[in-house]
């Protein structure tokens, strides 16, 4: 049986106190929500009552299963649409276990999409089976938090604290100081608008350093490795003017070629076909500044330059 709104069911047993007939609480359940508590029996809920006393109450038992995670019915290894799938399952539940025995941050993000990946693996047809009503089944976000809390009784525990940076208080002088500065150069040196090209760095998160990482519920000790290491690579993105996207340039952390990517990994030949740059940081972290952009400016940016015929410039 599928876990169930416990507040709801407590409210509507109080109500039909002193009796708390199975039968009454049940009719009273479907009236409020009939698609919610469509499989609830009164032989199910009576099972959760204690008679022995003068008057009835919930179970000892039925109060330390709802204490634990709203689990009246019972444990569950599964929640609605897995229970055909119980290799996957438990693949799902054994990696994501392995995974905080050993400290790993895990957010919502990340469980995602191990849940979504041991799913195409292990029961693929689940994506494409339809249910009953017709609809296709979707590992959404809110099924993982369904799935952590019901399942394997883990909610979201913090680990330590978090940094952040700040905007400058006039950037909007910055900026407007920069767009001065580009217009008297495309105007006095008459640059064609497919010369103008603008570069940006972003950061491309591989893992994320994160201070909260789901545990099970009562956790004391909630230990993490690499919460303060974001694993992370800077990407040079080039576009000009008119439109034309210019190959990439990705800036691994390291200082020798043994950091970037294998020349055997998937894609690696196409992207340095495609005239993809790729190179260590020589420094702390993945963003090499000024010799990155110096080197970028004289690659592909140069090929493109090169490459492109312009009319000679009017003075």
């Amino acid at each position: 049986m599928a876990p169930l709104l416990w507040e709801q069911i407590d409210k509507h047993a109080c109500r039909n106190m002193p009796g708390m007939s199975p039968s009454d609480i049940v009719r009273d359940l479907k009236k409020f929500d009939p698609i919610l508590f469509a499989k609830l029996a009164p032989q199910t809920l009576g099972g959760w009552i204690d008679r022995s006393g003068d008057k009835p109450r919930w179970s000892q038992r039925t109060l330390d299963r709802v204490e634990r995670g709203h689990r009246p019915g019972g444990a569950s290894t599964h929640v609605g649409v897995l229970i055909k799938y119980p290799t996957a399952t438990e693949n799902i539940i054994k990696t994501l276990t392995d995974l905080r025995n050993c400290s790993i941050p895990l957010t919502l993000i990340t469980i995602h999409g191990i849940m979504i990946g041991q799913l195409e693996f292990s029961a693929p047809l689940i994506f494409k089976q339809p249910s009953q009503d017709g609809t296709l089944f979707r590992c959404s976000e809110d099924f993982v938090k369904k799935f952590l809390k019901r399942s394997m009784g883990w909610t979201i525990r913090r680990s330590t604290r978090v940094a952040g940076g700040k905007i400058p208080a006039d950037s909007d002088v910055i900026l407007f100081k920069a767009f001065l500065r580009m217009a008297y150069s495309v105007k006095t040196e008459n640059v064609p608008s497919k010369l103008i090209v603008n570069s940006d760095q972003t950061q491309i998160t591989l893992a994320q350093g994160c201070q909260l990482t789901y545990a099970p519920i009562r956790s004391k000790q909630v230990t993490t490795v690499g919460s303060e290491e974001k694993r992370a690579i800077t990407l040079l993105v080039s576009l000009t003017n008119d439109g034309q996207l210019l190959p990439f340039q990705t800036i691994y952390k390291g200082s020798t070629p043994a950091s970037l990517p294998s020349k055997k990994a998937p894609g690696y030949k196409e992207c340095i076909e495609a005239g993809f740059l790729m190179e260590p940081s020589k420094t702390a972290t993945s963003l090499r500044r000024y010799i990155s952009i110096s080197y970028y400016g004289n690659c592909p940016i140069t090929r493109y330059i090169h490459s492109v015929s312009c009319p000679p410039p009017k003075f």
